[in-house]
């Protein structure tokens, strides 16, 4: 009985989380700062919104971390996103078949 509602309470936690992530190594030529083509040059701590809706944070130690939206699906295979939106809410969700 533990297990079965242990296994319901996983299921409603993994349904809500979704994603990619990455992390791009610091790059030595700009000490201070983080950096890469896709980013550009960034502060500490600093987020922004980069193509195709992904979110890039740059780490205190000059790493960046992507985070995506990933994959999702439903029956029908149509999704809808807003690209015009941050991340996440320019993330798809299943469209209503």
């Amino acid at each position: 009985m533990k297990f079965l509602l242990l296994l319901c309470a996983l299921s409603i936690v993994f349904e809500n989380v979704y994603g990619a992530l990455s992390i791009s190594p610091a790059d030595p030529k700009y000490p201070g700062h983080c950096y890469t083509e896709k980013t550009g040059l960034m502060d500490y701590n600093e987020q922004k919104t980069i193509q195709d809706c992904v979110e890039a944070t740059c780490n205190a130690d000059g790493t960046i971390q992507f985070a995506g939206c990933g994959a999702i699906g439903n029956s029908c295979g149509k999704t809808i996103e807003d690209l015009t939106k941050p991340y996440p809410d320019c993330c798809p969700i299943p469209a209503i078949c």
